[in-house]
């Protein structure tokens, strides 16, 4: 069965929530707010690539409202593992990619959180 134009790549896809989310009607988890919720915050480093070589959460702590401030460190000290992830597709379509040498190609641990300091190179990351 052949698509017609209108029906594929670059057609307008029309959505019933549409019209509720552009006229202001719309509700989104960020509108609740319930007794005692806390919200969370992430702060990025300002510098790409930069190397951290510590995190002093005192400022932050010594905040009103500051519940926690959670580093790579509370992390490892939870025991939590890398995310898993593979950013190669392994779809029968695509080229598979492997070292020169045909062995796989080195995939980084995926740490939601910093790590710093000493701990970080203990474990072998850079």
């Amino acid at each position: 069965m052949k698509k017609t134009p209108s029906e594929g790549i670059g057609a307008p896809v029309l959505r019933k929530e549409d019209v509720r989310l552009l006229t202001g009607r719309g509700s989104f988890s960020d509108d609740l707010d319930l007794p005692g919720q806390g919200h969370a915050v992430m702060l990025r480093s300002p510098h790409a690539h930069a190397r951290i070589a510590g995190i002093d959460p005192a400022a932050a702590l010594g905040a009103p409202g500051v519940l926690a401030v959670l580093t790579g460190a509370d992390y490892l000290a939870d025991g939590l593992k890398p995310i898993p992830h593979r950013p190669f597709s392994a779809s029968p379509p695509d080229v598979a990619l492997r070292n020169r040498d045909g062995s796989a190609i080195f995939v980084a641990p995926h740490y939601p959180l910093p790590r710093t300091g000493r701990a970080s190179r203990a474990r072998g990351w850079r």
